[in-house]
């Protein structure tokens, strides 16, 4: 009100000077006197407008934050992702960190010179191995204020303009030369996104490599076997493996040769000499039997008689293991599946036997 009022009062004046410049040529100090003061006006609106203009408060900094159910879905996601690959993704995330202190990086504040370290393709390219079942680790990084990973997410989840930041910024409805944004609300803003608009094809590519990985055996499950394998006595791995050659041997001779079942191979005096000595180990020799079946298929026969003691097998391995998954699934996959639940629930046991075992 009061720069409108000071604006006025320059227009007046300055029109009172110039009507006396027509029509009062000789009055030249009435002249001058209307026009001092309407320069004085007109300096007064000047310095009023400046200092409003020095007085309006700034804008405060754009803040953006993940709500409540944001973060439900990221950990939802998370805890759906196979353990396996949240293992490995954090293994290699935490080598390329390790090298964040490399004092190559001249320019720290320039978040994208990370992305040249080491460490940094390996776990690119884990990262694209698996493109979607990942992305909500890359967030998770995003609400633990990692701005680093900017790299993967420009990197994993954009494929638009090459100037990443740039773009992600023009989705924001703010004006950056008024208002500031740090890259790390930025990150958050474009998450929120990316939840928003790819959370069902998240949901279907998690979903789709659970249940792969619940019919196979990962690498961790197979080194957990290896582990264990390595803690058997000697002697007893020679023993079992002795049997197991010479049942492996009289696959290649009549009847074994001739058979096309599977569970036909469970039969001959090779066989029955494998079966007795794995028994008088019991849980000692499991870890050696699940070694076998994850390279033969025919050690199959030694899963069932060793490891499984109740009614029928394949109406146990439907009822516990068979997923409505959309395909067929065969019966090798529903044995994988026991054998994983078994290294999984009699982990603790099989040690136990081993170290208790005595000759």
């Amino acid at each position: 009100m009061k720069t409108i009022c000071y604006f006025l009062l320059s227009i007046c004046f300055c029109y009172f000077a110039i009507a006396q410049e027509f029509y009062y040529k000789k009055k030249m100090k009435i002249k001058l006197f209307f026009l001092l003061i309407a320069g004085f006006a007109v300096f007064m609106f000047s310095c009023s407008n400046r200092q409003e203009i020095l007085e309006r408060p700034p804008l405060p900094p754009y803040e953006s934050h993940f709500s409540q159910s944001e973060l439900l879905q990221i950990n939802a996601f998370i805890e759906a992702i196979p353990i396996h690959i949240k293992f490995n993704f954090e293994d290699k995330y935490s080598e390329w960190q390790a090298d964040w202190g490399n004092q190559e990086i001249n320019i720290p504040s320039d978040l994208y010179v990370y992305a040249d370290l080491k460490n940094y393709d390996s776990l690119l390219i884990y990262c694209n191995k698996h493109d979607k079942v990942v992305w909500p680790l890359l967030i998770d990084k995003v609400v633990n204020q990692d701005s680093v990973v900017i790299n993967l997410l420009k990197d994993v989840t954009y494929s638009g303009n090459p100037n990443f930041y740039s773009e992600i910024l023009k989705q924001i409805d703010i004006d950056i030369d008024k208002q500031y944004i740090s890259i790390h609300t930025t990150l958050v803003d474009y998450c929120k996104n990316l939840i928003a608009n790819e959370k069902d094809d998240i949901f279907h590519a998690i979903q789709d490599i659970t249940y792969y990985f619940y019919y196979t055996f990962t690498q961790l499950e197979l080194d957990q076997i290896s582990t264990l394998i390595d803690f058997i006595p000697v002697k007893i791995r020679d023993d079992f493996e002795a049997k197991y050659k010479e049942w492996e041997e009289a696959w290649t001779r009549p009847p074994l040769s001739i058979q096309s079942s599977l569970l036909a191979f469970g039969q001959g005096v090779e066989y029955e000499n494998l079966v007795i000595c794995s028994s008088a180990y019991g849980k000692v020799v499991w870890p050696l039997i699940f070694d076998k079946f994850s390279k033969e298929d025919k050690a199959v026969n030694l899963v069932i008689d060793i490891t499984y003691d109740g009614a029928d097998f394949v109406e146990y391995l439907v009822l516990n293991f068979h997923k409505d998954i959309g395909r067929y699934i065969s019966s090798f996959e529903l044995i994988v599946a026991y054998c994983k639940d078994i290294l999984a629930s009699e982990k603790d046991n099989m040690i136990k036997a081993i170290i208790d075992y005595e000759e």
